[in-house]
């Protein structure tokens, strides 16, 4: 099955509209192919309003789609902030349920982490946090809890208004990746 059987003609025409993002988008290919090999798995866009971060977002989906690759998106605006939502919300994205694991929803982190895991050894993941300056509140979990057990193989990206700060600057070890 190719990209077209996948994607609606609308969806295939919006790549058409893309403009100043074939840098970000041929280096996002290369991943997609398994073609990068360095430890950049955390990749962060931002800019003031209206610059084509969430359409960047979007074709990246689309690209994913294409490759037949995991693409999982959430935007801070579209659910309440607490850990077990963000892992829901996440894990209804992925694919079927495997049958070799039955989901505990009393740990969603293991959970979730555990389903990355999984599809990670099969096809490269991309999760997406869009609008992240509002997840202020969350971002110390996301950093200690969820993103450091990621799979090297998975890629996260966080497009929000400002560049990430804090620890994710302070510690060399978040700023390589």
């Amino acid at each position: 099955m190719n990209m077209n059987d996948l994607l609606s003609r609308v969806q295939q025409k919006e790549n058409d509209f893309l403009v100043g993002r074939d840098s970000e988008t041929e280096q996002y290919l290369r991943f997609l192919k398994g073609e990068t090999v360095d430890d950049k798995s955390i990749w962060n866009v931002f800019g003031t309003g209206g610059v084509g971060k969430s359409t960047l977002l979007d074709t990246m989906r689309r690209m994913s789609i294409g490759q037949d690759c995991v693409f999982l998106y959430l935007d801070s605006r579209d659910f309440h902030h607490t850990h077990d939502e963000l892992c829901t919300r996440l894990l209804q994205q992925c694919p079927a349920p495997s049958l070799t694991h039955n989901t505990d929803y009393s740990n969603l982190t293991e959970s979730f982490l555990y389903k990355i895991q999984e599809l990670s050894q099969s096809t490269r993941v991309t999760i997406a946090f869009d609008t992240y300056e509002e997840m202020d509140d969350l971002d110390t979990w996301l950093r200690e809890q969820l993103i450091q057990w990621l799979p090297n193989a998975v890629l996260v990206v966080i497009a929000g208004r400002n560049p990430l700060k804090g620890q994710w600057q302070l510690s060399p070890a978040w700023r390589e990746r």
